[in-house]
């Protein structure tokens, strides 16, 4: 059986507003071409959310409106969001496994190699360089990253992509953990199930 990660996570940096996240009349367009328009959403500090819907509807799209605080999103004070998406980079390729995992985090070593050992990487390959990685190990790496990171709100664009079945169950029982804020974009409905709290759908 796995070790267990005994530090809760996501409970760092705590936010004291009600509010972790208001988007208000957000439109935003790719090529000349309204993907939405007059979208808002309110998430409340420690809700859990998963954005549904299909291919094209503009979910990775209000994803990065929100990262980078386009006109309409507002972030509460002290929010410190995690983001990940498939191009956005994260790790460190000259750096160890260990040291990225490591790069945002207030956690003792001892709970970030826990965490690292859940995803799948124990012993001594916490010593690679993360430039050496596969994609599906990158991908791990970055949930490391994030997850013990001093961050009070995940966003998730797609996590599990490139994740086999073992890492997917992983990464949903160390979700389960989390007690920060959490907007996962997902297709996995085993995912979506596990994550729980609300479903948005977007057309």
């Amino acid at each position: 059986s796995l070790p267990q990660v005994r530090m809760p996570l996501g409970v760092s940096s705590p936010l004291t507003s009600p509010t972790a996240l208001r988007v208000e009349g957000l439109t935003a367009c790719y090529g000349g071409r309204p993907v939405f328009q007059n979208l808002s959403l309110t998430l409340a500090t420690g809700s859990r959310t998963v954005l549904l819907g299909p291919n094209g509807a503009g979910k990775s799209t209000l994803a990065r409106c929100i990262w980078e605080q386009a006109p309409g999103v507002r972030w509460a004070p002290g929010l410190r969001i995690g983001y990940f998406a498939q191009d956005h980079q994260l790790l460190d390729p000259a750096a160890t496994l260990l040291e990225n995992a490591r790069a945002h985090s207030s956690l003792p070593e001892s709970q970030v190699r826990t965490l690292l050992a859940n995803l799948g990487f124990a012993g001594q390959s916490v010593y690679r360089p993360a430039g050496v990685l596969s994609g599906g190990e990158r991908a791990k790496a970055a949930f490391a990253q994030l997850l013990a990171g001093d961050y009070n709100f995940l966003l998730l664009d797609e996590p599990t992509n490139h994740l086999d079945l073992y890492a997917r169950r992983a990464l949903e029982g160390l979700l389960a953990q989390w007690q920060g804020t959490l907007l996962v974009i997902t297709h996995d409905r085993a995912l979506a199930r596990g994550v729980g709290g609300r479903a948005l759908w977007l057309e």
